[in-house]
């Protein structure tokens, strides 16, 4: 059977910087690259543009029924996916493959026969995340939450209490309440000890969910509101 191909996934809530995280490792260590998606959703003319490779509805229907994907996705309606053959570019040119994926991709990812998966759980307070997802959104100008705002953070919620059930498909748990480049070394670190054989924690990563369990009860208790 062919060698399977390493690859890091990052995880995690809304907000709780899995993207800032991933750069910070682009910019430290050049042994990992990112992948570009595969996505239904249209082109909007920024910067991330470069990111997607986009497709037709009935473009994507056939990639699934060829078997091209390694996971899909749908958020906001639209479809998002890995193709392997992204994944098989960056190994040529003896890369790490970094992903960011919802808890659908990570579970397509483990017990893989292709690939050699490290999940990574990122990780912070249900709150601080809320906090973050504010600072993108912004107020409203009479100082009131959008509503935007309230859908992602109570969607983070009931997030908080579903991905305790993926809790044994990560290898490690990386706590990003405070510094980003920390949270990167973490996250390294964890990869290489991954790399090198060393067991995981899974005692310590079922207390980080069973933590953000408990706050996510303790939030259901006080529903999310505009109010700032």
């Amino acid at each position: 059977m062919a060698e399977r191909i390493p690859v890091l996934i990052l995880a995690g809530l809304s907000g709780v910087g899995k993207t800032a995280v991933a750069n910070a490792i682009f910019s430290s260590d050049g042994r990992f690259m990112s992948v570009r998606s595969a996505t239904t959703r249209p082109p909007r003319g920024d910067a991330n543009d470069a990111e997607y490779i986009y497709m037709t509805d009935e473009e994507f229907d056939g990639a699934v029924e060829r078997g091209e994907f390694v996971e899909t996705a749908t958020y906001s309606g639209k479809r998002y996916g890995t193709l392997r053959s992204e994944l098989f570019a960056a190994a040529e040119l003896g890369k790490i493959p970094l992903l960011i994926l919802e808890m659908n991709g990570v579970e397509s990812f483990f017990g893989s026969e292709e690939y050699d998966p490290c999940s990574v759980y990122i990780y912070a307070d249900i709150a601080t995340a809320g906090d973050r997802l504010l600072e993108r959104t912004g107020t409203e100008k009479n100082g009131r939450r959008p509503f935007a705002w309230v859908i992602r953070a109570e969607r983070n919620i009931m997030d908080a209490l579903k991905h305790c059930r993926y809790a044994h498909m990560f290898y490690a748990a990386v706590d990003n309440r405070s510094s980003v480049e920390e949270c990167a070394e973490g996250v390294i670190a964890a990869f290489d000890s991954f790399m090198a054989g060393v067991p995981s924690e899974p005692r310590k990563i079922s207390e980080v969910f069973l933590s953000l369990t408990d706050q996510a009860m303790r939030q259901l208790e006080h529903p999310m509101t505009r109010k700032k």
